[in-house]
C-alpha cells in the first residue's frame, strides 16, 4: 500500500525572508554591535609595585595609583611634605602639599593600618629636584579608607595547639636523651 502524499495547503511565500539575504544578515549584525552596551574602558591601574619597577618608561608622566601611608609624615622644602606609601611588595615616596598631607589620619605601623590614599601626580625616576630619588610630585591626593587601629585576637584554640606542641617536643627530647644514654 502507497500512502499518498497530500499537497500542502500553504503556499510558499512570495517574500523572500531577510534571514537568507547576506546584506540583511550584515545589516542586522552592525546595528547589534552598534546597539550593543560597550564596557568603559578605565586606564589600566598602575601600582607602587609597578612604579618601582618602571624604569623610564613612565618617566615625567602623569600616573594614578593608590597606596598605603606608613612611617612618618617628613617635613620637605617649602612647606611642603613626603608621605611613603606602601602595597604588599615596594614603597614609594609621595611629595605632597601639607594640606594634603593633613588628610593623613593614620600612618601604617605595628596593630594599625594607614590611610589608603589615591594619588594622582608626576613621577620621577630620578628627580632632579630631590637629589635623584625616584619620587612622584603629588597633584592630586584623595582619601580611599582611613585606616586605623587592628585588633588580633589571640585564639584560644591556637593557643592550646601551641602548648600541645611544646609538651610533645619536651617528650621527645626527653625520649631521645634516655636512649641516648641506654645506648652507652
Amino acid at each position: 500500500m502507497k500512502r499518498a502524499v497530500a499537497a500542502s495547503p500553504i503556499r510558499p511565500s512570495s517574500r523572500i525572508s531577510l534571514l537568507r539575504k547576506p546584506s540583511a544578515l550584515l545589516l542586522m549584525l552592525a546595528l547589534l554591535i552598534i546597539m550593543a552596551p560597550t564596557p568603559a574602558f578605565a586606564e589600566p591601574t598602575i601600582t607602587v609595585t609597578g612604579l618601582s619597577n618602571a624604569g623610564s618608561l613612565l618617566d615625567g608622566q602623569e600616573v594614578d595609583f593608590t597606596g598605603e601611608a606608613v612611617g612618618d609624615i617628613i617635613n620637605g622644602e617649602g612647606g611642603k611634605k613626603w608621605l611613603t606609601l606602601v602595597d604588599a611588595d615596594s614603597s614609594i615616596s609621595v611629595y605632597v602639599s601639607a594640606p594634603d598631607a593633613q588628610k593623613v589620619v593614620n600612618l601604617g605601623r605595628y596593630k594599625q593600618t594607614g590611610t589608603t590614599l589615591e594619588i594622582s601626580g608626576i613621577f620621577h625616576l630620578a628627580c632632579s629636584q630631590h637629589e635623584g630619588l625616584t619620587d612622584v610630585h603629588a597633584t592630586s591626593v584623595t582619601v580611599l579608607d582611613p585606616g586605623g587601629s587592628q585588633e588580633q585576637s589571640v585564639s584560644v584554640l591556637q593557643l592550646q595547639l601551641g602548648g600541645v606542641l611544646v609538651v610533645i617536643g619536651v617528650l621527645l627530647l626527653v625520649l631521645f636523651h634516655y636512649l641516648k644514654e641506654r645506648t652507652r
